[in-house]
């Protein structure tokens, strides 16, 4: 397997990449505090959604 997939990506969209692993970390921490003060389905959802994603970005560039 390829040693760093990111670097078969077009730069322009590396630049994308970076930039939703920047705001991912904010957005999921405050998602965070949102379903621990008012727990509804929606919220579990969405943090589930928002770390499956950082998740995915972090194992697509330390892969």
């Amino acid at each position: 397997m390829f040693r760093n997939r990111r670097f078969r990506i077009p730069p322009e969209y590396r630049e994308y990449l970076v930039l939703i692993e920047r705001s991912l970390v904010p957005i999921s921490i405050v998602q965070m505090v949102r379903t621990i003060l008012f727990p509804s389905l929606l919220d579990i959802i969405l943090l589930v959604i928002f770390i499956g994603a950082y998740a995915l970005l972090y194992f697509l560039h330390y892969s």
